[in-house]
């Protein structure tokens, strides 16, 4: 769905796509060959949204450039980003060539550079528990005498 908000259409390059189920709303621009897939949505709240050239927007993203009476937070994403299923950008700043990973969350003011793997918290959970596990790994002959505390 394309909508006007505030006086102001999308701007949407005729290369671009944006699923029947998607929102583009206010001042936004989506450069060539970008896709916006089912469920995102890409809005204008106070301040502008530029997505650059064959970046994929994917399913339930959630993009909101912010701002009120004081202060204004845009979001410009460069060429070549790949936005995960279910992240929230909200007032940021992505370079190109990036990944923002699955459930990913960047808030306002926040700049991520270029050629940059934005990671998920689960992402985060994972390589540190893995970092974690390896001191263990001196415990590997280790035998349990007493269970649950009893003699």
């Amino acid at each position: 769905m394309i909508v006007e908000h505030r006086g102001t259409a999308p701007r949407i390059h005729p290369t671009a796509w944006v699923a029947p189920t998607a929102v583009v709303s206010g001042d936004v621009e989506i450069g060539e060959e970008t896709r916006v897939l089912y469920g995102a949505v890409v809005t204008s709240e106070g301040a502008p949204v530029r997505v650059g050239a064959r970046c994929v927007i994917m399913e339930h993203a959630v993009i909101r450039g912010a701002g009120g009476r004081d202060e204004r937070f845009p979001v410009a994403i460069g060429d070549h980003v790949l936005v995960g299923p279910h992240t929230h950008l909200s007032g940021c700043s992505i370079g190109p060539n990036s990944f923002i990973a699955t459930g990913s969350m960047v808030f306002n003011g926040a700049r991520i550079g270029i050629d940059t793997e934005g990671k998920s918290r689960a992402q985060q959970y994972h390589e540190m528990m893995e970092r974690y596990t390896r001191g263990l790994a001196a415990h590997r002959e280790d035998r349990v005498l007493r269970d649950g505390g009893q003699p």
